[in-house]
């Protein structure tokens, strides 16, 4: 049996909870430190401790944090008699004060669960589900604007802005609209894309959503999408498109600005192909640029880390045998009798992980011993949500 150990959030957490209204954020100026224990359950052969540290940097700077050089390591402190389980003082690695309110209501929720105190801690893919994979928290976190009309207000997205038609698009059913500023500045700059109904080409076209896009002061994109009346909404409808929610928009915008439409046929009055892309590669040179000048923890040099990223998530809402094997601390044998109800599939996108699970279907398996935490059908896709922050 592992030994297991407790980290307790400020004691400061029970008492608020009782004066704070839940539908608020509170505003915890006095916050010393901010930690929770996180637990790394192998999920295929060639995963390393230090691939799941480098994963979970990418994750916490798409949230945000600005991680100056070497904050990391301080703030991640390992327990010496278990090598998968560690605590993280989020306070520590360069989150603004907002995202730091929100973190901590996220995290108080999740260490007065009954499944956090079972395991005394949290699987870090599921803390990555539901901070990064869950979009109220993604959007609190991040502090995004709050409405359609304060992002445009913000970046001077208006009659005046630069506008780009989209006839042939990777992930929208129908035409598009994508507008920025004139003012290309890196923070001045913010880009809207609306999804909609019709024809660009004979004026019918009718936005219903809207995705929309800025740059964080630590290099990396945040992402937020707004409905049809301008409210912040957890991600695309799959009837409208394959935007999906805003992680899944960094699957595909991990690091670049936008991606090459290809075979775009140009709207008269609007921006060319040839002179969108040269204005989006020359706005990519400059944030290539402006990243390369931060000393943080980021490697921006090994882009490909991000996939470390994403496979923290992944791993955790389809679960191999040998990540249930770590999470259950159970036997195949033992594992191999409960999963025999459910089905499997395999992992294509990323085939080295082999085999794996739905996690709804093996938390159902497991619901009669253990009551988990609510999370998000999915980190991609549009579905059943929550909000810890309500």
């Amino acid at each position: 049996m592992k030994t297991r150990i407790v980290i307790s959030l400020l004691s400061l957490a029970l008492f608020a909870s009782m004066f704070f209204p839940f539908c608020d954020v509170p505003d915890f100026r006095e916050m010393d430190d901010l930690k929770i224990t996180l637990i790394w359950n192998k999920s295929y052969g060639t995963q390393t401790r230090e691939g799941v540290m480098r994963g979970l940097i990418w994750d916490l700077s798409w949230l945000g944090a600005e991680l100056p050089k070497g904050s990391f390591g301080r703030a991640v402190q390992f327990d010496p008699k278990d090598s998968t389980r560690f605590t993280i003082n989020l306070d520590s690695v360069g989150f603004n004060e907002s995202a730091r309110n929100a973190l901590y209501v996220i995290c108080d929720s999740i260490m007065h669960s009954e499944e956090y105190k079972t395991y005394n801690g949290i699987d870090v893919g599921k803390f990555v589900t539901l901070t990064l994979g869950t979009s109220a928290h993604y959007y609190a976190i991040t502090g995004v604007p709050e409405t359609l009309e304060e992002f445009r207000n913000k970046y001077r997205i208006d009659s005046t802005a630069n506008i780009f038609g989209v006839t042939t698009s990777t992930i929208s059913e129908g035409h598009r609209k994508i507008f920025f500023s004139r003012d290309t500045s890196l923070f001045h700059c913010g880009f809207l894309a609306e999804e909609g109904g019709g024809s660009l080409d004979s004026g019918t076209f009718r936005p219903e959503l809207y995705e929309c896009f800025d740059i964080m002061p630590n290099g990396q994109l945040r992402f937020m999408i707004y409905d049809e009346h301008g409210a912040l909404t957890a991600g695309t409808p799959a009837a409208t498109g394959d935007a999906g929610k805003p992680a899944k928009c960094l699957w595909c915008h991990e690091t670049h600005v936008q991606a090459l439409f290809i075979n775009n046929r140009e709207v008269k009055g609007m921006l060319t192909n040839a002179g969108f892309l040269v204005m989006r590669d020359s706005f990519q040179v400059r944030l290539d640029r402006y990243r390369l000048t931060l000393n943080t923890d980021m490697n921006w040099n090994n882009q490909a880390d991000h996939t470390l990223g994403e496979l923290l998530y992944i791993t955790f809402m389809e679960p191999t045998m040998m990540h249930l094997e770590n999470e259950w601390e159970m036997s195949p044998v033992q594992v191999k009798s409960i999963l025999a109800r459910i089905k499997s599939h395999q992992f294509e996108e990323l085939n080295y992980i082999g085999t794996v699970y739905e996690r709804s279907d093996v938390d159902y398996c497991r619901a009669d011993s253990l009551r988990t935490l609510n999370y998000p059908v999915s980190v991609r896709e549009t579905g059943e949500e929550v909000d810890y922050l309500k």
